[in-house]
């Protein structure tokens, strides 16, 4: 699941409704992105405070007993196809994409590849 890309207040409720929910139904498993919010890193200025939407889903869901993992990707298939992304790497046969080279980085996507780009 992923939070809605919202004002803060809006995302802590939601926060709550899904925690709220996952409580009750007692799934076997969730899956949790933070979406890009720093939560694994306390000693990065842009870590999220316990207090924020994405820790209140951590701290509850973790707090229900449901089994659960957390993704933390920092990049998202769909930013490398927007058109103009896309359109360079297309042409130019190289990714326009502010991420040095020696750079690890993973990333995460909703979608499945799209067939005209993987060519089945």
């Amino acid at each position: 699941m992923h939070l809605p890309q919202a004002a803060e207040h809006i995302r802590l409720q939601q926060a709550n409704n899904i925690a709220d929910a996952i409580a009750a139904a007692k799934p076997k498993r969730v899956v949790i992105s933070t979406s890009g919010v720093i939560v694994d890193q306390p000693e990065s200025a842009l870590q999220a405070s316990g207090d924020s939407a994405i820790g209140t889903l951590l701290r509850r869901v973790c707090e229900s007993g449901v089994s659960h993992a957390v993704i933390a990707p920092r990049l998202y298939l769909e930013n490398l196809l927007l058109p103009t992304v896309l359109a360079f790497v297309l042409s130019a046969g190289m990714l326009p994409y502010p991420v040095r080279d020696d750079f690890p980085a993973s990333w995460s996507s909703h979608l499945m590849w799209p067939s005209w780009l993987i060519g089945s």
